[in-house]
Parts: C-alpha cells; structure tokens; sequence
C-alpha cells in the first residue's frame, strides 16, 4: 500500500476511534470488539493475497500451516485484549456485552450487520485496488509477505499483551487505555511492520544474489 495512503487511512481509523469513543460513548470493549472485526477481516484478506500469489507465481510452500499461525495468533491476541479488559471492568460481563453489540440497533436493524459487511468491505477494496489492480501479486515474493503477515499478527497479540499487563498494573483512567489501543495500531501499522518489511526485502535480495553469483 502506497505510505501516503497508509497515513491517511490510519488517521481515518484513529479519527473513528475517537469519535466512537468521546463522541457515541462506546466504551472499551465494544471499541475493541469494533476493531476485532477490522482484525479478522485483515486477516482473510492476508489469506487471500497469500494464495493469489501462490497460484500466480506457482509457490511451493505450503500455505495451510502459515495461515493457522496466524489464526492462533489472532485469536492469542484477542484473548489478552479480553482478559485485560475484564480486569479494567470487573462487573462487565463479557459475552453479555458481545451479546449487546451485536444486537444494538442503527437505523433500525441489528448495526453487525452493517459493521461486518462496511469493513469487509474496505478490507476487500483496499486488496482489488493496492494488490489486484496494481499486479503487485506478479511480482512480491510469497515469502516476503509471508514474513510480513506473520509479524503483522504476532504484534498483534504482542499489543494484546502490553494492555493486560498495563490493565493488571494500573486500572484508571480509562482513557489512557483507548490510546495504549490508538498507540499499538499505529505504532504496528505505520513503524514496525514497514521495517520489518524492507529488512525481509533486503534478506531476500542478498540471498537471492548470492544464490546467483
């Protein structure tokens, strides 16, 4: 994705954030249940992008244990996110506030099915215009995303990590937790995953040239 957009697109979603929070009084787990729907849409759309390359470029590995990694991982990163937040709401319970997101109404009907459709949605644009659209899936090497994806996601539950910890050390404000959550994400999305990034590429090219000497 071009970095100019990236930019723009995460100052859209910490924009969203703020107002769901400061503006609609969404408190921190239904954000977070917001953003879980964001997470595993990202996360069919690596698996898409994994395996248009893998047919297109005739890959050899195998794709199956990579992408149930990454399912682990999302699902690790999400149970300490969950678990940090049972602890900075001790009276909540937590499928019962599933439970209630998924049933409260916007514009008349249930908003999951707006939420799970508007973001798979985005997801699955942002993939037909910066992958498809672009041939980039001709020309990145499967490993190299690969190794992206699976840093993408172990952050991920790193991020999930570093808030159960910051929630068993201290449990107010609770502000300061929406922007641990904000932090993370751009932290992840707009600095790490783009070094880890070139660092592959670099790997992958002074191996590629010393095989080629």
């Amino acid at each position: 994705m071009n970095p100019k957009f990236k930019l723009i697109n995460s100052a859209g979603e910490v924009l969203i954030t703020l107002l769901l929070y400061y503006w609609w009084h969404w408190d921190l787990h239904y954000i977070l249940l917001f953003l879980y729907i964001d997470t595993f849409a990202g996360l069919t759309m690596s698996l898409l992008k994994e395996l248009k390359i893998k047919h297109t470029q005739n890959a050899k590995q195998h794709l199956l244990p990579k992408g149930t990694a990454y399912v682990i991982l999302a699902f690790l990163g999400v149970g300490l996110y969950e678990f940090g937040t049972s602890l900075l709401y001790p009276e909540m319970h937590l499928w019962q506030s599933v439970l209630s997101f998924v049933q409260e109404k916007e514009f008349g009907m249930p908003q999951i099915f707006l939420l799970l459709p508007a973001l798979f949605l985005v997801n699955y644009q942002q993939y037909k215009t910066f992958f498809i659209k672009t041939q980039e899936f001709r020309v990145v090497p499967l490993q190299l995303i690969q190794t992206k994806h699976q840093f993408t996601w172990l952050l991920f539950m790193a991020s999930g990590l570093v808030y159960t910890l910051c929630a068993l050390i201290f449990q107010r404000p609770l502000g300061i937790f929406l922007f641990i959550i904000i932090g993370a994400k751009l932290l992840i999305d707009l600095v790490l995953i783009p070094r880890i990034e070139r660092s592959a590429l670099r790997k992958l090219l002074n191996s590629h040239h010393v095989h080629t000497r």
